[in-house]
């Protein structure tokens, strides 16, 4: 196996950062027109994107014209819920026989800021040894950090043993919202996963909590990811990761994703999704998986071998719309 392919989940986490970022500012810029306190490299990566956007929207125009489409008639409304977001900031070498290999870090990361640098050698991470026959337990830390968590790093660099570690931090992504046409009372098309969310999660203005599965839950604890079906009784699409929901008790019915190598035989039949209540408060984000239950795994048809749960909360989340 070559280096590149060991190395795309890193890279690709990286990038699940960062697009929305750019998407969001393009259409901040766009809609409010003022970017005061905006630094002039950024400003520039907006402009950018607004110009892209413009070219975007003259092909669709084009599009919509041949097709004998009123383009006066277009009119999408997306939004997409405020989230935050992790990274450790480095691309590794998971297969060096001596550890995790560091290739790089990322400017400003949290791996460069924690001091860790290019040709680092990590053996162990929280107390994780990454040169025995479980060194994946030690990537499954990496994989499963969220932000507020702490990592600690034992590194060897040129021959001699430290000791790094420091606080995950967040990379919060206000809510964004792109309308696209010109006329108020136009039909949306609720076709959107964006527009569903909104229309399920009846969000409040001012306060709310989140309902998320994007991070993958460690498999060590039995724990595995979801992906939510209902809010409410109200339909959301599968893509959904992240749900503003108003402070209060919310029934969200949620679809197992466990491996299909715990289980002897894995049932054909349609799976049920199953309901968790959960009491909502104000800035506090939890975290959806599935508890698979070992001793069950021969009890498919009726589901006893797996239950929702809230495998972590991560509170002073600022949230509103």
């Amino acid at each position: 196996m070559s280096k590149d392919k060991r190395l795309t989940p890193i890279i690709h986490s990286v990038s699940k950062v960062i697009s929305p970022l750019l998407l969001m500012s393009a259409f901040v810029t766009s809609s409010v027109g003022s970017t005061n306190a905006m630094t002039a490299e950024s400003q520039k990566l907006i402009d950018e994107m607004v110009v892209n956007v413009e070219k975007t929207m003259n092909i669709v125009s084009v599009i919509e014209s041949n097709a004998g489409n009123n383009i006066g008639d277009l009119h999408v409304l997306l939004s997409i819920p405020a989230r935050m977001s992790a990274s450790v900031g480095m691309v590794l070498d998971i297969n060096d026989d001596d550890g995790y290999r560091v290739l790089s870090t990322s400017p400003r990361g949290f791996a460069s800021t924690v001091g860790l640098n290019a040709e680092d050698t990590l053996v162990a991470i929280n107390g994780m040894d990454t040169k025995t026959d479980n060194r994946r337990d030690a990537f499954t830390v990496l994989e499963n950090a969220i932000a507020g968590d702490t990592l600690r790093f034992d590194v060897m660099r040129e021959n001699s043993m430290l000791q790094l570690e420091g606080e995950l931090e967040g990379v919060y992504t206000p809510q964004i919202k792109i309308e696209l046409g010109g006329k108020e009372d136009a039909v949306t098309d609720t076709s959107s996963p964006t527009v569903k969310s909104e229309q399920a999660t009846k969000v409040d203005d001012d306060a709310c909590g989140q309902v998320s599965t994007f991070f993958k839950p460690p498999r060590t604890r039995d724990l595995y990811s979801v992906y939510v079906s209902e809010i409410n009784d109200d339909n959301v699409l599968r893509s959904r990761t992240t749900f503003k929901l108003a402070p209060g008790k919310h029934k969200i019915d949620v679809h197992e994703l466990i491996d299909s190598t715990r289980f002897t035989r894995r049932s054909m039949a349609i799976q049920r999704a199953k309901p968790i209540t959960i009491d909502v408060e104000e800035n506090v984000v939890y975290y959806l998986a599935a508890r698979f239950i070992p001793e069950n795994r021969q009890k498919q048809r009726k589901g006893e071998y797996w239950e929702p749960v809230v495998w972590k909360t991560t509170e002073d989340r600022a949230c509103s719309l």
